[in-house]
């Protein structure tokens, strides 16, 4: 069964240590408790302009922004009527919007969250700030910066649908700065042997004790060589969302590499056996297409910008295609539909504007990504103790 959807849118297995970081299921962050007491919600009613060139005059307190439409963000545009550019500058929206500083705060550390993606631009009172912190806790420190006998006023960018969706709730607040727990992620350093090659990677879980479905995550860029920081933000989604995610670099992309992938993933205590999913971009989503026709094959499979169109006709996996519609490296939006048409399995394509390549289209479209990932495991490996 195949869906297509179109947007605008003898490997030696060597376990070594393998425990979570600090010893703890849970850890600390510093930045805007969400539910810190004297905390200002920023979530609601803002105006917003969208440009395809910004102008750094929007940042300044007294700008004019009262023919600026009152949309409710942060959300996604669809829900704001907003339409992505179509030309060669990305359509940018400009949000604005005041506070009122209580007068309890003088004296304290007051920091600012309100970055809706990680690529926005944040200005309180008319200076830009800089970032503190690790996605998705971004925070500064603005204690220097509010003003008591005035309104402060709020400038946010944001670009690829105006919001970054995560299963956490992250709402744009200000208010005094602290250490808090979020919900429990647990980043599990691993020692794993692979053809020959030692790997010191990291395991992304909610819970260390819990044996959960993994997701190996391999991939190279357009210049082919492999690297995982694109896949970060994803394991840690994830995880939140039930599962043990593994994002490696393999040094060599094939089916060989893979198979014994899969081998090293099985094989972590955290990691449930019998349910089994692999992400590959590029090279490694062609290897893991072939791959997926051997007794070993994984249970899913996700693909970005897979090329591979000499497949054997008797894949059952269930395999979720993503390609772009003038992906720098040729035409993949067709490839994937004629890849999807040789499975005989489960499939579905997802077809996304732009140019992007393997991981960029991570990085591009994160919500529509991120989405789709989502779905299609829990259709086809379903997480158990999620958020």
């Amino acid at each position: 069964m195949r869906r297509v959807i179109w947007a605008l849118f003898f490997v030696l297995l060597a376990v070594g240590s393998v425990s979570a970081q600090s010893g703890a299921p849970t850890q600390t962050v510093f930045g805007v408790p969400p539910d810190g007491e004297g905390v200002l919600e920023l979530s609601g009613v803002w105006r917003v302009s969208t440009v395809t060139r910004l102008d750094e005059a929007v940042y300044a307190t007294d700008f004019d922004d009262t023919d600026w439409r009152k949309v409710t963000a942060p959300a996604r545009w669809s829900e704001q009527d907003i339409e992505p550019g179509g030309g060669i500058l990305p359509t940018v929206a400009v949000y604005r919007r005041s506070f009122g500083a209580p007068s309890e705060w003088q004296g304290q550390a007051v920091g600012l969250t309100a970055w809706f993606t990680p690529q926005s631009r944040v200005a309180l009172n008319g200076i830009e700030l800089k970032p503190q912190g690790d996605a998705p806790w971004l925070y500064a420190d603005v204690s220097d910066l509010i003003q008591y006998a005035a309104p402060n006023v709020v400038v946010v960018t944001a670009q690829f649908d105006g919001t970054y969706e995560t299963l956490l709730a992250n709402p744009p607040r200000v208010g005094p700065l602290a250490e808090w727990t979020p919900p429990s992620l647990v980043e599990v350093p691993v020692t794993l042997e692979i053809a020959g090659q030692v790997y010191d990677v990291t395991l992304y879980t909610g819970d260390p004790e819990t044996a959960r479905p993994g997701v190996l995550m391999v991939g190279t860029g357009s210049h082919g060589l492999a690297f995982t920081e694109p896949y970060l933000p994803l394991a840690r989604e994830l995880a939140y969302a039930g599962y043990a995610a593994l994002p490696l670099a393999l040094e060599t992309q094939s089916t060989a590499t893979i198979r014994d992938a899969l081998v090293a993933l099985r094989g972590l205590e955290q990691v449930d056996s019998a349910q089994i999913v692999v992400i590959g971009a590029v090279e490694s989503a062609d290897a893991a297409l072939l791959q997926a026709a051997e007794d070993t094959a994984p249970q899913a499979l996700i693909t970005l910008s897979a090329r591979q169109r000499d497949l054997p006709t008797t894949i059952q996996t269930p395999v979720l295609l993503i390609a772009t519609t003038q992906d720098a490296l040729g035409p993949t939006n067709i490839y994937a539909g004629r890849i999807a048409e040789t499975l005989t399995g489960p499939s579905e394509v997802l077809i996304l504007p732009g140019k992007q390549s393997g991981l960029s289209i991570l990085e591009a479209h994160w919500n529509d990504v991120r989405r789709a990932t989502l779905d299609w495991l829990a259709d086809y490996v379903p997480a158990t103790g999620e958020l």
